[in-house]
């Protein structure tokens, strides 16, 4: 065949594929446009400082009972199991089990709790119960800035895995129920120590830094936890390995957060010499390697697609929706009225739901505030909206959402809400 036509029947089949890719993409946006979004409430459950009235079975009946008729699949079971991951559980002190066994963390004696992502560990922080003497004289001073007296990690089926007494915050559980926990060193630095399910020590930042460390991870393996030390960004797989260990030149970061699926890193800081404010912000593959640089005034919360496709961020009065493999802004929500604050944002699989909790403030004076819970497509249109009074001055409350968003849940005045939100194919 004469070149000539080779080139013509190159370009022709790849016409062929490009037409093909975007016929695709319009069969899908058309798919999205016939679907409509429905959000009812499933249940409300009006409880003292409670999550569910009914503490001996889980679920409720009632609770059951619906699920059943809503949906057949395990997503919406497991969400509810794994509801009071870190999000709702800071609001609220039950935990339930996969068994049904419930343990209030008040009655346990116990501050607070966390959950791993996934929700099949937790872990207890904090009181005195259950510990020794001389456990107790090892903590020493207890104050705003002294340690956490004691942390227990546990499964969800209530199997006690370890204890350590005398730990930092902040304390991360990670998905495969290794825990990582800020380390204070002598000097007052901040370094790291990574324990297994055993509670045996895999990786501890200085003193396994000083003698650098040969278990490097092959760069096939799953990042599973970032942590700055000293002006370095390491990421770590499973069992303590070294995935990057990078000399962040020229940037101060603050704080470093990875995508549930471990293939985003988001660094939030400043550059060398530059003012405070605004910050400066990078989004970095899994291999350290800038993907964009953002200037945000002070991003007070972010909130990865379980996924890592999409990023959203709250900063300065605005939500940003970020797809992470080109770092573009996607969509950009602003607040809608003047005392209107956004609080809280949290994005299903794919960016297709945001959910948005905003404090508005009707009279400062008097503290009459009320919050609203706004549901956006992936198109930035708002499907559903709710408004909820609130007598809390300070308008205190959760949310959590289902990484497929088939389910949230809002918390507020001692009342807790469920709602199933159903995708309906539109009938011609």
């Amino acid at each position: 065949m004469p070149k000539g036509q080779k080139a013509v029947l190159v370009i022709g089949v790849l016409g062929l594929c490009l037409t093909h890719a975007a016929l695709l993409a319009h069969a899908e946006d058309i798919e999205k446009k016939q679907e409509k979004i429905n959000v009812r409430l499933v249940w409300k459950s009006v409880h003292a400082d409670r999550f569910i009235p009914d503490r001996k079975t889980f679920p409720p009946p009632e609770i059951q009972a619906e699920i059943e008729s809503e949906s057949t699949s395990e997503v919406a079971k497991r969400f509810l199991i794994n509801t009071l991951r870190e999000q709702v559980a800071k609001h609220d002190r039950l935990v339930f089990f996969e068994d049904g066994k419930v343990m209030d963390v008040k009655e346990q004696g116990h501050h607070y709790l966390l959950f791993s992502p996934g929700g099949k560990y937790v872990g207890f922080g904090g009181g005195t119960k259950g510990m020794t003497e001389e456990e107790l004289g090892r903590v020493g001073y207890v104050g705003e800035w002294g340690p956490i007296t004691q942390f227990i990690l546990m499964t969800v089926q209530g199997e006690f895995l370890w204890k350590k007494v005398r730990v930092f915050a902040p304390i991360r559980i990670l998905e495969n129920g290794e825990v990582a926990v800020s380390h204070r060193t002598v000097g007052g630095d901040r370094g790291l120590i990574l324990y297994s399910l055993t509670g045996d020590t895999l990786f501890d930042l200085p003193k396994q830094e000083a003698t650098k460390p040969s278990r490097y991870a092959d760069n096939s393996e799953k990042p599973i936890y970032a942590h700055l030390d000293k002006g370095y960004l390491w990421v770590f797989a499973v069992g303590g390995k070294v995935l990057l260990k990078g000399k962040l030149e020229g940037i101060g970061a603050w704080s470093v957060d990875l995508s549930d699926d471990g293939r985003y890193i988001f660094l939030d800081g400043r550059k060398a010499g530059a003012p405070r404010f605004p910050h400066t912000e990078w989004l970095l593959d899994q291999r350290g390697r800038i993907i964009r640089e953002f200037s945000f005034r002070a991003p007070s919360v972010l909130d990865f697609s379980p996924d890592g496709d999409f990023l959203a961020i709250l900063d300065d009065g605005k939500l940003r929706l970020i797809e992470c493999s080109a770092g573009q802004i996607r969509r950009e929500i602003s607040a809608e009225e003047k005392g209107d604050y956004l609080v809280n944002t949290e994005i299903s699989a794919k960016g297709n739901l945001v959910l948005l909790r905003n404090i508005l403030i009707e009279d400062r004076n008097f503290g009459v505030i009320s919050w609203r819970l706004r549901i956006f497509d992936n198109a930035g249109n708002v499907v559903w909206q709710e408004t909820f009074p609130s007598k809390d001055r300070w308008g205190h409350g959760g949310t959590f959402m289902a990484d497929d968003g088939s389910y949230f849940f809002a918390n507020s005045d001692n009342s807790l809400y469920c709602y199933a939100v159903v995708r309906q194919r539109m009938q011609h």
